[in-house]
């Protein structure tokens, strides 16, 4: 069992992901963005850069948080799912230079008018998905589909095709916690409830070979793809994060657990706070706070197991 973060949440530059861990006394990062962009498409000199410096200082990379088939891509669009493949290729490479086997991805935005959501645009994005797939098992890496606000995602049913129609060891899942809160359970008729995170960690677990630690709370809709969510220290939402963690240490976990906090950079990173100072002091300091957090709840979970 390890502890890792998306170091793009502590800051934007390589040095304060670095510094960051080493204030948690963690080995392990996950790169999603470096000065806010996504380490798929960063320079060649740029990540030449990062991967220097993170082998200086001894950590290692557990997971590319790539964008391939995220929620900013619609699988009706060619050129989104070329783009997905672009990124792919160009993780390849990189991940091998790290020794890095885990890929986070998606599964394509989720149409917002459902008369877009039919039999055939399933069947093809379903393709596309085991394009990606294949293309991670003939590389040696592992895709880890995030159950965020994305097609496979939208409902119970939708997690139960998609476990059962990708038989790929190449394919597996990182479980968050927190987004079933924002995310419909398109089941049956209107209006929908929202996903529970215990039922649909359940419908996921025997895929589930990363954790995202991330909680909160529902607050409202919105325009846009997501709800509006009041993020939480761990254990202090409404995520549900005690009791899956319990479950999956009881059953053996040994993966990885990584932190999310959204707590400074709800949906990624905030390129207009790059300048404040308070804003990066806020940032750095409640990643670090975030992590410590979780390592003391995952630490009080294994002891009363342990003792039980």
């Amino acid at each position: 069992m390890f502890y890792s973060g998306i170091g793009s949440e502590a800051g934007a530059s390589i040095e304060q992901q670095i510094k960051a861990t080493g204030e948690l006394g963690w080995r392990h990062i996950d790169l999603r963005n470096i000065d806010n962009v996504n380490i798929t498409d960063i320079s060649d000199e740029l990540f030449d850069g990062v991967f220097e410096k993170l082998s200086n200082a001894g950590i290692e990379v557990s997971c590319f948080a790539s964008n391939v088939a995220n929620w900013g891509k619609d699988s009706r669009n060619p050129e989104d799912f070329e783009e997905s493949l672009e990124e792919l290729e160009r993780a390849i490479p990189r991940m091998k230079r790290f020794g890095t086997k885990m890929i986070r991805g998606m599964s394509f935005r989720t149409p917002k008018d459902e008369k877009y959501i039919t039999r055939e645009l399933e069947k093809d994005l379903m393709t596309k998905m085991k394009t990606i797939v294949r293309r991670c098992e003939e590389a040696g890496i592992v895709y880890v589909m995030e159950n965020c606000v994305c097609y496979f995602t939208q409902s119970y049913e939708h997690m139960d095709r998609i476990r059962e129609s990708i038989d790929s060891p190449a394919f597996k899942v990182v479980f968050d916690p927190c987004n079933p809160l924002m995310t419909d359970n398109r089941m049956g008729k209107k209006p929908y409830t929202k996903q529970v995170p215990w039922e649909a960690y359940r419908r996921l677990k025997d895929l589930v070979i990363y954790f995202h630690i991330k909680d909160g709370k529902y607050v409202k809709e919105t325009e846009g793809i997501f709800p509006e969510v009041d993020y939480k220290y761990p254990g202090e939402g409404d995520a549900d994060i005690e009791r899956i963690v319990r479950d999956l240490l009881k059953n053996g976990y040994d993966g990885g657990f990584c932190i999310e906090p959204h707590i400074a950079n709800a949906y990624c990173d905030r390129k207009e706070d790059s300048a404040n100072n308070d804003f990066l002091h806020y940032q750095f300091e409640s990643y670090v706070d975030y992590g410590r957090r979780a390592q003391a709840l995952i630490t009080d979970i294994h002891r009363s197991l342990v003792s039980d």
